[in-house]
């Protein structure tokens, strides 16, 4: 009887604090990052695949807006997926300072 009392003790406390501590999606980059698998994932989701992206996601990126982003894309129907930055300096209206403010941000 004590086990099972215990059990159902711990249970609670267990569920409390899973509701207790669950914070919406953008208070959840303020807890303190304390294991790199947490750092991991942030530094993935600043990346931009650029043969993957929408319109509206490349436009996110320094320097491109909606008629950039959407030239990269019709420059990728018509070329193929992009592996390299130079590749990408080929796109009408992306140029060196483009790349160079977003390098570190665009992936393939």
């Amino acid at each position: 009887m004590k086990f099972s009392l215990c059990s159902l003790l711990f249970a609670l406390l267990f569920m409390g604090n899973v509701y207790a501590g669950s914070t919406p999606a953008k208070e959840a980059s303020s807890v303190k990052q304390g294991t790199s698998s947490v750092q991991t994932a942030q530094v993935q989701s600043d990346k931009i695949n650029v043969n993957t992206a929408s319109v509206s996601e490349l436009a996110k990126l320094k320097g491109v807006g909606s008629v950039k982003a959407q030239a990269i894309k019709q420059y990728q129907q018509s070329h193929g997926d992009f592996t390299s930055l130079a590749e990408l300096e080929k796109v009408s209206g992306i140029g060196e300072s483009v790349i160079e403010q977003n390098k570190d941000r665009i992936e393939f």
